[in-house]
């Protein structure tokens, strides 16, 4: 109550549209008295009203945005279109409007290619929805046949008629199109019926597509007569229209299903007995096509015995009586003869055989003596021979003894026949009143040899036959057609509108009843009385035109008329069209009369038809205002003759022309043989109440009638010139001309001779071309290609002298075709004529019969049996090729013989050469396959196969195929299979295959149906089919001898043993099995086995059977069935024990114990084998769990199930370790209990006892607690499923003061209790409990009566736990939402709206949308509706979609999500809508290295992505094309391709022209998906360049002021000359700024010469150099910091030169060589330090260089003992490829450095000439060292990297300044430097020849790793650049080696598998050098060695006390 007071109970609606809620309360108090009315636990109830909110309408398009209808039709906007939801509002408050006006006066726009647009919204009269648009596409109806396969009926059954069997489908499926099936050919042996809504079944003709989707239409079988012929097939035609648009013709077929009745028996003996019962046996029929059961198969009796009568249930049968098949099969028939009969003799009976499907016999008549007779003598035989057979019907006779051999249409019978009845005259039933037929008679002796006719009768006798006629057809419509009225008029209904026949002869057609049903558009009067409407009118009223038609209404409709002739009703609609009033012509012929002749003018030339209301043709007047100018028109009643032109007819009544009084008569005039006049024809309606005088409508219409005149002579035939074949090649056009037809006539032109086609070709059609494709002038024809829409039915002989009439041939196959055709000249005729049409086959008719022959011989190949059929090939020489040999023979030439021909000609076939042989396999087909071919007129035939019959045979001896033996068990019987005897004979069955024996020694032979009984011979057919079995008896080994024969030839005699073994049975396995109390346990054959001796290949169906003699007694054995349930056994297989099925129940634990012991006996048998009794042990124990995977030691530990946070009690029903006392002797039992410690606690709750805890101080309880109180588990309330503890149970000794206490004292509390059961001593219970003990020993008694402690067991008990759900879901998605592109479909996953519940899974959290998006909609998976439901796992799963659609605005949905059982959670998911846009991600440009030509355009160089989630369509076009290239896929140049192409590397760009190094083309992107546009991206620039095919050294640094050699190591073209076998060029496009290249000249008063361009070749020799010079504005940039040797730093300059290289047949490259520029005196001094942040600046900056003295230790290792030489600062800091001037001419000692691996490596080549430079600069002079300026380091300027490969690079030398000071030199010591010169470069030369072989050879043994190398793996041979192999080392390796960073240093324009090293620094005390070096991996193995060997002795060595400091990039190597 106080919540209530302080308002903290809040109500929340959940968004529904209810307006009441309620909720139901009690109200309850513990501490105050609440008033009388709220006392009791009574509930009250709250009721809650709601305000509605108006939320606007949503307007959706569920089915799409396009609208699709037929032309010219309507179709219903449904809700399937257009859908609102609007719960607020009713439909009927729901208002569509439209936002713009599509149809206005002026008209309005519209695309054709595109829809019309109807934007639509909705309004609820407050507000309004969104705006949707809806395309409306108008299309063209198009219908297919879909369906039309026929229907199969049983003869007089029905079968429903389906879509699945008539289906017409148009091309819009949504439309309701009226799609109509009128009957205009019914079917001949059924009826289609139509059920009613009354659910009667009744004929109809016409039906629609929804009849036949209802399941409404069928087809009744009604033709009960018996078919001759079985493929007698049904149908019906009809013609479908679709509304009134189309109309179409289809042949439905209908197989029926016809019976037959077949008399298997019909005849029995009665012997002795004067009565005999007809069986089955007797008399039997049987149907066939139809399955009829007994009881519909019926017998009628036309003639009854003479001897005896048939009694049916002992009632006698009259002649027409009827029985049943199942009547004589249940015994109701007899047979009785009158008297005993003393001699044999014979009686008959005839029946007719008849179901309720069918009759035997229709419309027949048995002819009897007493209609038809002659009397003679008793010896005379009269016979009827039949001259002129009936006319209507058959004469049959019927065979009594096989009523189904019947004779039809027999011309002979005797009086025999007539007296027996066997005469029947069988009606066809046609519609004929009588029928007859005419004899003569002939008598004659019947057993007379000659039988010469004693009397002949010569006179005929006629035989009539009155028919009595049956109602047995059904009316047929003969008039169908529209029945046409006037709008709001009326119109009488005639037999020209609607008119039916009847085809019964007795029957007349105006009997016929019409009976109507309701009409739409009108009403059916009486004439004479229009307020009497008629529902049923006769054909006779139709006749008297007094039905009338008076419309109202609809202007067009339908309606159903039911006809019938008292019999048969048939159905039909009768169609209404309504129009305007109009008259027009219903036929207009014209006149032909004789010139100067008068014919009459009749309806039949001119007559009007009108849709008025015109009874009298007296209301239709004619008006002549044109009259005829060669004639005039006069009544015929008047002399025609005398008329006047003046008086001359000018009016005249539709009557005149009925009654044939007007005439025209010609005035005999020659000028023209034509006339024509003009009437004008004029009709008014009659008047009626509707219509009065005044208001009678009335119409008119202008006639032109022409006449033609003839003259005397045209009455005469035309005559037919020439009529010859025409020859057309197949599938060719022909035209026919004047040579193949030509018909002329004297008076007549060839214009008017005209031909009339009465029955076209066959095989093509006739086309009419125009005179354009007419014969050219060279004579030859350009014939039409004309189709069937253009055939042509006449034409004139004018055409055929053009040629213009062509035939086109269609059908293959046929070689004749004709014409027939009607010639006329306007007044007579001349026909038939036809015209033969010869084709000329495509292929040549190739005709090959089947051969027949003998196996093994030969047949001869003549061209009756290989022949083309084609009189155009009669005289032409055929080559018949063998396309598929015979596979059992060949085909030879009689002049080859014995050599296969696979082709031969047609003389050969002529002249007998070929014959066919065959090999005399025993095969009986074979075929082969020929083909006909004529070169010279280019033809060929299809492959035609011959196939042979070969006559087999019998010449092939039988073989024995096996014959193994048989081994057999002692006294069994064994199959004799094929594996163990078999006979073969290829041409001879199996059944014939017979084996003669002899009796076998040890058994016999037998049958398997007869074993005992002994066969000698037998056939390979008893042994295929298992027949033959071996009976063994006697010794073990024995046999048979046998023989197989064909019955023709015989096989050699054989041998076939028999051995017999002894079977002897072995338990193998009998041990103990253990079993857990109270289980079920199978037993299996490892407790288990007994096994027999079987021999493998001795076959025994034996199975080993163990017989239980005497039971378990601690349980019993049963068997799992395979239900799984399970029975008590006694007896059990070895086949039972392995599958496991064979069960010991232990069912009472309570008698066991803690162990026990039980036993069964068995017996073991296996025919003939037998085992005495052995028993089985079983094991009772608790300690058996571990055998079989029981759970628990215990009597129970089952485990508990608890509530989430809450407690159950533990009790001895779920923990019981009694069972333990079971180890305790019987009389100490007493004195122990069983105790239990938690080892474990439980990590989810805690366990207590009456209150308190078990801890871990007080973890004990005993089963004394546990039974009486139990002990309490609570669960912590956490999100967990399960939860254990682990305990440990004792059985302990009872404490006296325990034994004392709780026998004193019954009441103690618990907690005494369990404070005695833990108050021992931990101590003294320790050694017992402790976990990691091992098993203790069994109790043992002591003589104290005391059990010593020995027996702990240690299990988990388990604790379920069932979640409740009391964890609310939460949101985790802070700001649910998302972007989405406009007409995107996006999936809403996880990462943008997710709900997490620990209770619940996420198909439980259910999402409920309360506000629709206004700019899209929700769907689920590939369903298109919106959703406003859904659950987290569909969105977890991806199934959530959003659909934009609607306005491209940020929208949002509101909606709340909960777990069904928690308060929901509300939350705004945002929907911000983007425009689609692509953008281009990757654009780098392509680049192909020198030499190539090709090169892969990946999304790594060109890529586009857009900004929507969905897949996308991105397309690359190309709109500028490369100028020196191609974009190609699959080596085809394209214009555009896709983003797909691109990732999967298709796109290649290949250069066809090598004579640039630059190209580009530029692309547009475009993006498009499913209903998204992403617009598109132009002028997309891609750059191809061609990078150079050389290798730069970077950094190279240059000293100023001195020219440097430009040498291999900095720019290497190897590899581009190479490949293309030229001396690449070098020219200069951007000179150095600092400097320039020059050509090197050793003359020092030569200028040096400035290059444009070099030469590779140039590079290699030495002649281009780099000379650089530092200017004073350069230095001004320089720090005044002084050194501490007074030097002013310097600062190095980057600089740079741009070249174009060309060689050969490759394409040109750009490529810049960039090197450091460096003052003169810092390359010999060294910097002190380089601004930190310039130093940094600059790509290719150096850093500074340490100045430290290189100190060389002597003997390779530490100190040494060989002196030392100190470097001065000057020579340390050259660069190693430069030498001073100063040493520039001494010559320096070479040693070979020795490597620590003991080999010769670059390493050790290059150690000894790294040091070259400064070990010759210092050699022989001693300089103090100087003092080391401080090293500033520069983390962030890049490093120079070492020189690995040192080059031997000269300088020049400067001139000097003063000329003194070298000319003086020169001159005086010109002689001695001449001298010294040549002997130094002798010297220098023979020196470094023998090194540079020796180097060779070093580097030859030295495989290098290459990284990209464009040699392919092969380490390049230079001498002037060795390699150097570096290990770095690391602190795993060299523990005392100093640690520095690794950095990769390698540069990319630098050449694969060339590192150039800078200068470096050696420590001889450290025994390291200190190089920088990159691209090596930093996880390298490091190796702690010196590396480089030690220096020559002679040398002083200053060791440094200290280890070098190393920079940042630096590391130890």
């Amino acid at each position: 109550m106080l919540d209530l007071w302080q308002g903290r109970v809040m109500y929340v609606h959940s968004g529904s549209e209810d307006q009441n809620d309620f909720f139901m309360f009690s109200t309850f108090s513990s501490k105050k008295e609440l008033p009388v009315l709220l006392k009791g636990k009574r509930l009250h109830r709250f009721d809650i009203s709601i305000s509605p909110v108006n939320d606007a309408p949503v307007l959706s398009l569920p089915e799409g945005n396009i609208f699709t209808l037929l032309e010219k039709s309507k179709r219903q906007l449904t809700t399937d279109v257009l859908r609102v939801s609007d719960p607020d509002s009713s439909p009927a408050e729901l208002m569509f409007s439209s936002l713009g006006e599509l149809y206005t006066e002026a008209g309005h726009l519209q695309h054709e290619d595109y829809p019309e647009r109807l934007p639509l919204r909705v309004s609820d009269g407050e507000k309004l929805s969104n705006t949707v648009v809806l395309r409306i596409m108008a299309v063209a109806l198009e219908h297919q046949l879909v369906n039309n396969t026929g229907l199969e009926v049983n003869q007089c059954e029905a079968s429903i008629i389906t879509t699945s069997h008539l289906a017409v489908q148009v091309n819009v499926v949504d439309q309701a199109v009226e799609i109509q099936y009128d009957v205009i050919e019914p079917p001949r042996y059924g009826e289609l019926q139509r059920m009613h809504s009354s659910g009667d079944w009744k004929s109809t003709t016409s039906f629609s597509q929804k009849l036949l989707e209802k399941e409404r239409i069928r087809y009744l079988s009604s033709f009960r007569g018996l078919q001759t012929q079985n493929n007698i097939t049904d149908q019906f035609k009809c013609n479908i229209s679709i509304g009134s648009l189309v109309q179409e013709e289809v042949v439905v077929p209908i197989t029926v299903r016809w019976i037959h009745f077949k008399v298997t028996r019909s005849k029995m003996e009665v012997s002795g007995v004067l009565s005999a019962v007809v069986t089955p046996e007797n008399l039997h029929v049987v149907s066939k096509g139809v399955r009829l059961t007994e009881d519909n198969l019926y017998f009628r009796l036309l003639t009854l015995p003479k001897k005896g009568r048939l009694l049916f249930d002992n009632n006698v049968l009259q002649k027409n009586s009827t029985f049943s098949q199942k009547n004589i099969t249940d015994g109701l028939l007899k047979y009785e003869l009158f008297n005993r009969l003393l001699d044999d003799t014979r009686d008959t009976f005839s029946f007719q055989v008849f179901s309720t499907h069918g009759n035997s016999t229709s419309g027949s008549k048995v002819l009897t003596k007493d209609i038809l007779f002659t009397h003679t003598a008793s010896n005379r035989e009269v016979q009827y021979n039949i001259t002129v057979s009936p006319k209507h019907g058959q004469i049959r006779r019927i065979n009594l003894s096989n009523s189904t051999s019947i004779n039809d249409n027999i011309a002979v019978f005797t009086n025999r026949d007539i007296t027996e009845e066997r005469i029947m005259y069988v009606h066809d039933d046609s519609e004929t009143k009588q029928d007859s037929f005419t004899f003569h008679i002939l008598v004659y002796k019947p057993h007379k040899q000659s039988r010469k006719k004693e009397e002949r009768n010569t006179a005929e006798h006629t035989f009539n036959i009155s028919v009595r006629l049956v109602n047995d057809q059904r009316p047929v419509r003969v008039v169908d057609k529209v029945f046409h009225v006037a709008r709001d008029g009326q119109r009488l209904v005639t037999l020209s509108d609607l008119r039916y026949r009847d085809d019964d002869s007795d029957f007349e057609d105006e009997w016929l009843v019409y009976t109507r049903r309701g009409i739409p558009m009108g009403e059916l009067v009486l004439a004479s009385n229009p307020s009497h409407k008629l529902y049923e009118f006769t054909q006779r009223d139709l006749e008297q035109k007094k039905v009338l038609f008076v419309h109202r209404g609809v202007s067009f409709g339908r309606f159903v008329l039911f006809v019938s002739d008292g019999k048969h009703y048939v159905s039909t609609l009768l169609e209404v069209m309504a129009q305007d009033p109009y008259l027009q012509v219903e036929n207009n012929t014209g006149l032909v009369l004789q010139r100067g002749g008068i014919t009459t003018l009749t309806s039949a030339n001119l007559s009007v038809f009108s849709n008025l209301d015109i009874r009298d043709p007296q209301e239709v007047t004619f008006e002549v205002f044109l009259p005829p100018k060669r004639g005039a028109l006069c009544f015929a009643n008047g002399d025609c003759g005398t008329e006047k032109r003046a008086d001359a007819v000018s009016i005249f009544t539709l009557w005149d022309l009925v009654a044939g009084r007007l005439a025209y008569h010609h005035d005999g005039s020659s000028q023209e043989l034509s006339d024509w006049f003009n009437v004008t024809a004029k009709a008014r309606e009659k008047s009626n109440e509707r219509q009065p005088d005044r208001g009678r409508r009335e119409v008119h219409l202008d006639i032109g009638v022409p006449v033609k005149i003839y003259l005397e002579s045209h009455q005469r035939q035309p005559t037919v010139m020439s009529n010859r074949v025409v020859v057309v090649e197949e599938g060719q056009n022909v035209s026919i001309t004047r040579e193949h037809l030509e018909v002329i006539h004297e008076d007549s032109q060839p214009s008017e001779i005209l031909f009339t086609v009465q029955s076209p070709p066959t095989l093509g059609f006739l086309h009419r071309s125009s005179p354009i494709n007419g014969p050219q002038n060279n004579g030859e024809q350009q014939l039409h290609q004309g189709n069937r829409e253009e055939e042509t039915t006449s034409f004139t002989q004018d055409d055929l002298n053009q040629g213009l009439i062509v035939y086109h041939q269609e059908a293959a196959g046929s070689i004749n075709d004709s014409v027939l055709l009607e010639a006329t000249n306007g007044v007579t005729k001349v026909g038939p004529i036809r015209l033969e049409i010869d084709i000329i086959p495509l292929l040549l008719p190739l005709q090959v019969s089947d051969l027949t022959l003998d196996e093994g011989s030969s047949l001869l190949l003549t061209p009756d049996i290989v022949k083309v059929t084609n009189h155009h090939f009669s005289d032409m020489n055929f080559l018949y090729q063998v396309i598929v040999p015979p596979r059992h023979g060949h085909l030879e030439h009689s002049r080859i013989p014995g050599m296969p021909i696979t082709a031969f000609t047609h003389t050969e076939l002529e002249r007998e050469y070929i014959s066919f042989i065959h090999d005399g396999s025993d095969t009986q087909s074979d075929n082969f396959t020929l083909q006909a071919n004529q070169t010279e007129i280019g033809k060929h035939s299809l492959p035609c196969t011959a196939h042979i019959s070969v006559t087999p045979v019998n010449d092939e001896t039988p073989v024995v195929t096996t014959n193994r033996g048989l081994k057999v068990w002692v006294s069994s019987v064994t199959e004799i299979t094929t594996d163990d005897l078999s006979a073969e004979d290829s041409d001879t069955l199996s059944d014939w295959l017979e084996f003669i024996v002899t009796p076998p020694s040890n058994g016999h032979l037998a049958l398997r149906t007869a074993p005992s009984k002994h066969i000698l011979n037998f056939t390979q057919g008893h042994i295929q089919r298992g027949q033959l079995v071996f009976v063994h008896s006697g010794a073990p080994a024995g046999g048979f001898h046998f023989q197989v024969n064909d019955g023709v030839n015989f096989a050699p005699r054989q041998i076939f043993s028999t051995t017999a073994h002894s079977l002897v049975l072995t338990l193998q396995r009998n041990h103990p099995m253990e079993v857990y109390p109270g289980s079920v346990t199978p037993i299996t054959e490892q407790e288990l086995q007994v096994v027999t001796d079987d021999v493998s290949d001795v076959r025994r169906n034996h199975s080993v059977v163990f017989a239980v003699t005497a039971p378990p007694k601690l349980g019993r054995l049963l068997r799992r069935m395979p239900d799984n349930s399970t029975q008590d056994i006694s007896t059990f297989t070895q086949s039972m024990v392995n599958d496991g099925v064979v069960l010991y129940d232990q069912n009472n634990p309570e008698s066991v114990g803690w162990s026990a012991k039980d036993t069964f006996s068995f017996t073991v048998s296996s025919p003939p084998a037998f085992l005495p009794p052995h028993t089985f042990t079983i094991l009772v124990s608790y300690l058996a769990n571990k055998h079989h995977q029981h759970n628990t030691r215990l009597l129970n530990n089952a485990g508990a199930v608890v509530a989430e946070g809450g407690r159950v009690t533990i009790d001895r029903a779920k923990l019981d370790a009694s069972n333990l006392l079971g180890k305790v002797p019987d009389q100490h039992r007493k004195d122990h209990h069983i105790l239990y410690r938690v080892i474990s606690p439980p990590r989810h709750g805690a366990l207590s006892m009456q209150g308190q805890n078990l801890t871990r101080d007080q973890p004990d309880f005993s089963q004394i607690t546990l039974n009486q109180f139990g002990i309490t588990y609570i669960h912590d309330d956490s999100e967990t499923l399960s939860d254990s503890f682990t305990f440990q149970a004792w059985v302990a000794p009872l404490d006296l003061s325990f034994s004392s206490s709780s026998s004193s004292s019954s009441s103690s509390s618990s907690l005494s209790a369990f404070s005695s059961d833990s108050s021992s001593s931990p101590s003294s219970y320790s050694p017992l409990y402790s976990i990691s003990s091992p098993p203790l020993p069994p109790l043992e008694a002591v003589p104290d009566g005391r059990v010593q402690d020995s027996l702990a067991v240690t299990e988990t008990f388990n604790i379920t736990v069932t979640p409740v759900n009391d964890q609310p879901p939460l949101i985790r998605s802070r700001t649910p939402g998302m972007k989405v592109v406009v007409g995107e479909r996006v999936v809403l996953g996880s990462d943008y709206l997710h709900v997490e519940d620990h209770d619940n899974p996420p198909e439980e959290l259910h999402y409920l949308v309360i506000s629709k998006p206004n700019n899209g909609y929700l769907t689920l998976g590939e369903r298109p509706e919106p959703v406003t439901s859904f659950t987290q796992y569909d969105v977890n799963h991806g199934r959530l979609h959003f659909i934009q659609q609607g306005e491209a605005s940020t929208g949002v949905f509101y909606f709340n999500v909960t777990d069904g059982h928690h308060r929901p959670l509300y939350k705004l998911f945002g929907l911000e809508v983007i425009k689609p846009s692509v953008s281009m991600v990757n654009n780098t440009g392509l680049s192909l290295v020198q030499g190539r030509t090709a090169v892969v355009l990946t999304t790594e160089q060109l890529a586009a992505r857009t900004n929507g989630r969905s897949p996308a369509n991105v397309t690359y076009t190309v709109t500028t094309h490369p100028r020196h290239g191609r974009i190609a896929i699959n080596d085809l140049e394209v214009t555009t391709f896709r983003h797909e192409d691109l990732q999967f590397g298709r796109v290649v760009y290949h250069m066809t022209d090598l004579s640039e190094s630059e190209d580009f083309f530029r692309v547009s992107v475009s993006a498009s998906s499913p209903g998204v546009d992403y617009g598109d991206v132009t002028a997309q620039t891609v750059k191809v360049t061609v990078r150079p095919l050389i290798y730069l050294r970077e950094p190279v640094r240059v000293p100023s002021g001195i020219a440097v050699k430009l040498g291999k190591a900095m720019i290497d073209a190897s590899e581009l000359a190479r490949i293309s076998r030229a001396d690449p060029v070098f020219e200069i496009l951007s000179p150095p700024k600092h400097g320039k290249l020059v050509k090197m000249t050793y003359d020092p008063t030569r200028a040096s010469e400035v290059l444009k361009s070099f030469t590779f070749r140039d590079v290699l020799q030495g002649r281009v150099a780099i000379e650089e010079t530092l200017s004073d504005g350069d230095n001004r940039l320089q720090d005044n910091t002084s050194t501490a040797q007074g030097h002013t730093p310097a600062r190095p300059l980057n600089d740079s030169f741009i070249f174009l290289v060309k060689a050969g047949n490759v394409q040109p490259a750009k490529g810049e060589l960039h090197f450091t520029i460096l003052p003169h005196h810092q390359m010999h001094h060294g910097p002190t330090g380089v601004n930190k942040d310039e130093g940094a600046s600059g790509k290719h900056t150096t850093e500074p260089i340490p100045t430290q003295n290189r100190t060389t230790a002597g003997g390779g290792r530490g100190g040494g003992a060989g002196g030392s030489t100190t470097l001065s600062e000057v020579e340390v800091g050259l660069h190693p490829h430069i030498l001073s001037h100063k040493n520039h001419n001494r010559t320096q000692p070479r040693f070979r450095p020795h490597g620590r691996w003991g080999n010769h490596t670059r390493s050790g080549g290059h150690g000894g000439r790294s040091g070259g430079a400064a070990e010759g600069a210092g050699r022989g002079h001693t300089h103090a060292a100087q003092p080391q300026p401080p090293f500033i380091s520069h983390k962030h300027g890049p490093a120079i990297p070492p020189d690995a490969n040192a080059v031997h690079v000269e300088v020049l030398p400067r001139p000097a300044s003063d000329p003194l000071l070298i000319i003086l030199p020169l001159l005086a010591c010109l002689l001695l430097i001449i001298i010294l010169v040549v002997l130094i470069l002798v010297f220098r030369r023979r020196k470094e020849k023998q090194a540079r072989q020796r180097l060779l050879r070093e580097l030859a043994a030295v495989v290098l790793p290459t990284e990209d190398s464009p040699y392919l793996g092969r380490p390049e041979r230079s001498v002037a650049m060795p390699s150097v192999v570096v290990t770095p080392l690391g602190p795993a390796s060299c523990p005392t080696s100093p640690r520095g960073p690794l950095s990769p240093r390698r540069r990319k324009s630098l050449a694969p598998g060339m590192t150039f090293w800078g200068p470096f620094e050696a420590d001889g005390a450290a025994g390291d050098v200190n190089i920088r070096r990159g691209s090596i991996d930093q996880r390298n193995n490091v190796i702690c060695r010196n590396a480089f060997p030690a220096v020559a002795t002679g040398f002083k060595t200053s060791v440094s006390s200290r280890s070098p400091t190393l920079r940042d990039d630096q590391y130890w190597v």
